[in-house]
């Protein structure tokens, strides 16, 4: 945009303003008082699709539709005439032309460019004018579909009414002021109590209840109240309203009115719905009590399955390695003792010491099994899993220990085995209980996270899950030996020197990273970071709550 017009500078697109029109969202088109493409900046070339070498020295026109292009010559002149800044075809769709002949509406602002040291009221010696260019594309698009969508739910005969999840009415069909009898500038704003009789207002209660949850009502027969106080029987059907992430934020609700129906069918129905409507929200209370239980039950047996596994092979390992080393150790005397030269002596010792190099590596496959696992990952949310395996983690640490948890507010969804990851939560409560002889607190941070590349991890976006303690700590050296199999620093017979290793591999294999930060009498952080899931598979997946 650094062009020179009759030797003077452009000051205007000088540096830092030069950067700054470069950097715009919006095309900037300056032309002369001929019309004359002068200077272009970059989201001119993206949106027109020419390179502002190509439009230099063109006439105008050359971004306007063929038809107009009479039109708009002729509206330019009046404008040179009389030049402000203002918008552009007040009033009228304006088209621009890209390169490839695709039209796409546009909003133009048009500003005059004043020659350096002109007045500022000298409108008329205005020598350039400054086109900014706005693709109206995406906007037109947008207004077509929602004039669309109103005029289907205009046209409905059934009342369709929007409500906000505490109950104010934001959209008014006109079924509805025909059945309800209230104008739309009239109730939108107002509580959906209006048209509930005051007996019915414990069923509106369950109604967003049952809504926040994610879930519908369906055929509810019910009565509401007109304008005038009176009383219509109807049917309705309420459905969550959601936004791009799938959070509930508002509730439809499709009213049909049902006065022909006989009152005692009425009132039997809307017993038997309000009836459904309870048995429903307490069964789905007790399934998710009794499958809290279970996982947790799960988790607590896999853990002493794995501790137990952890200490029987890691006994196994060490005595078959001490017995190999016996094997290794008298066959290196013996080769030592007795004279070399004899060919059957070789064959024999080079047969044993196969054999104690296969017991090695068998010995290598034994220490490696605790940490063999076949996972079954699912969408979770790591903050919700935490909380619900709260109660078992708190039965596993002392008395004396305070257990802390806080968390984003929107965590973002991870592909994990479920039972594995509350195992590692386990493994680590444990680990900080024994660090915490004399009590403390166990503290979990779960957030988002968008990682560089460090060399630990790739690029992108990870769930953290910090869980720190108030303990002894540990030092650099115990550190960097803390995830080795079997390596403890536990009393005989404390630990098996398993868990942590099992955590490690746990994340490792499901493509996270495990981070350790301690000192000696200032407590331990271990951060487990999970990759999060793509955002469109876990917006299907996530479970839905009120925003």
């Amino acid at each position: 945009m650094n062009r020179l017009y009759d030797g003077v500078p452009d000051r205007e697109f000088e540096p830092p303003y030069q950067a700054m029109v470069e950097a715009a969202p919006v095309a900037m088109v300056l032309v002369d008082r001929a019309g004359r493409i002068l200077s272009v900046n970059a989201e001119a070339e993206r949106m027109f699709r020419y390179p502002r070498a190509a439009l230099a020295g063109q006439a105008v026109e050359i971004l306007v539709p063929g038809a107009a292009r009479g039109g708009h010559a002729t509206l330019r002149d009046e404008y040179q005439s009389a030049p402000t800044t203002r918008a552009m075809g007040a009033g009228h769709e304006l088209i621009g032309l890209r390169a490839d002949g695709s039209e796409f509406p546009v909003e133009v602002g048009l500003n005059p460019i004043m020659p350096p040291g002109a007045a500022p009221d000298a409108m008329a010696g205005a020598t350039r004018v400054l086109a900014v260019v706005s693709d109206m594309s995406e906007r037109a698009r947008a207004e077509s579909a929602r004039a669309y969508l109103a005029a289907i739910v205009d046209s409905s005969d059934d009342a369709i009414i929007g409500k906000t999840l505490d109950g104010t009415i934001t959209s008014w069909n006109r079924a509805a002021e025909t059945i309800l009898g209230w104008p739309e500038w009239e109730i939108v704003g107002q509580s959906i109590h209006r048209i509930i009789p005051a007996d019915r207002r414990d069923e509106e209660a369950h109604i967003l209840a049952r809504v926040c949850s994610g879930g519908r009502v369906e055929d509810l027969a019910t009565v509401r109240q007109r304008r005038d106080n009176t009383l219509i029987p109807v049917s309705i059907t309420v459905s969550p309203i959601r936004d791009r992430g799938g959070r509930v934020i508002g509730a439809s609700k499709i009213m049909r009115d049902a006065t022909d129906r006989h009152r005692d069918e009425l009132a039997i129905r809307h017993a038997n719905a309000m009836l459904e409507l309870a048995v429903a929200e307490r069964t789905r209370e007790l399934a998710e009590q009794q499958e809290a239980r279970l996982r947790a039950e799960a988790a607590l047996a896999q853990s002493r399955r794995l501790e137990a596994v952890g200490q029987l092979t890691g006994g196994i390992a060490h005595d078959f390695n001490n017995l190999l080393t016996v094997v290794a150790g008298n066959l290196d005397l013996i080769r030592t003792q007795v004279g070399l030269g004899d060919p059957a002596f070789e064959r024999a010792a080079d047969s044993i010491a196969r054999a104690v190099d296969r017991g090695a590596r068998l010995t290598g496959h034994l220490l490696a099994f605790a940490r063999q696992q076949s996972l079954q990952p699912q969408l979770e949310r790591l903050d919700e899993v935490v909380r619900d395996f709260s109660l078992l983690t708190m039965r596993a640490l002392a008395e004396n220990v305070r257990l802390s948890i806080e968390a984003d507010d929107d965590v973002w969804p991870c592909r994990i085995d479920r039972a594995q990851f509350e195992s590692a939560v386990l493994n680590l409560s444990i680990n900080a209980r024994d660090a915490m002889p004399d009590g403390g607190m166990l503290s979990f941070r779960i957030e988002n996270l968008v990682a560089a590349d460090d060399g630990e991890v790739s690029p992108g976006r990870y769930v953290s899950v910090r869980v720190a303690d108030t303990g002894a700590g540990m030092t650099k050296e115990v550190v960097a030996r803390a995830v080795e199999p079997f390596f403890t620093t536990k009393e005989v017979g404390k630990g098996s020197g398993l868990g942590l290793s099992q955590v490690y591999g746990f994340v490792q294999q499901s493509g996270g990273a495990l981070r350790i930060e301690s000192r000696p009498g200032e407590g331990t952080s271990i951060t487990m970071l999970f990759p999060a899931a793509e955002p469109e598979r876990a917006a299907v997946a996530e479970p839905a709550r009120p925003g």
